[in-house]
């Protein structure tokens, strides 16, 4: 059984990674989360209806927008963890965080957005922006349909928390690699490291 998710229900966390405050250009870089099938595999099955059809999937790209069928947003670390380990562990995909771009002026005014504030956007909006990101629309008439848009982005407090907190615990688990892979001496030395070296 195929459990269908209805449109007007569906929201897509996104994150922000830089905010332009020009004068001509005042948008807001996003982040979020997709899966992606980099190399063909045979072992998936689509389901319509009731009947199964065997495939190849390859060049596949899919928005996460939550963490399971039974969970609307991410609550916890152990959320995107099990997301994380689900995908890439398990299924063989990738999970890559690729941007799209939002007028400013979307964003709440009731607080002052800033680097890592995740917002929630409908399908409506996210297509949206996505035709804008491939290029399948002028920044003209994009700004035209997010001015009227009706599903504006709406700031995530607890999903910020959340992925913050994740985002912290990915940094020092980065730094815990290099430092054993140094104590090793099985790192990538960088060109201040050589010259130290030969000084």
């Amino acid at each position: 059984m195929v459990k269908t998710i209805s449109k007007s229900t569906l929201s897509v966390p996104i994150w922000i990674d830089d905010i332009k405050s020009f004068s001509d250009f005042k948008m807001t870089r996003f982040s979020y989360f997709v899966a992606e099938a980099d190399k063909p595999m045979d072992d998936w099955m689509l389901v319509l209806g009731k009947t199964g059809i065997p495939v190849i999937i390859y060049g596949l790209t899919v928005a996460i927008f939550q963490p399971s069928t039974s969970k609307g947003r991410f609550e916890s670390v152990d959320d995107l963890e099990g997301l994380f380990e689900l995908i890439e562990d398990r299924s063989g995909l990738s999970i890559e965080t690729p941007d799209l771009w939002l007028p400013s002026g979307l964003l709440e005014s009731k607080r002052s957005p800033k680097r890592g504030d995740v917002y929630r956007i409908g399908q409506r909006l996210f297509t949206t922006a996505l035709r804008f990101r491939t290029g399948r629309t002028t920044e003209k008439e994009f700004r035209e349909e997010c001015a009227e848009a009706r599903d504006k982005p709406k700031y995530s407090a607890k999903e910020t928390r959340v992925f913050a907190k994740w985002n912290t615990m990915q940094i020092d688990l980065a730094k815990a690699r290099y430092a054993a892979k140094k104590d090793l001496g099985s790192y990538m030395r960088y060109r201040e490291d050589d010259k130290a070296i030969k000084g």
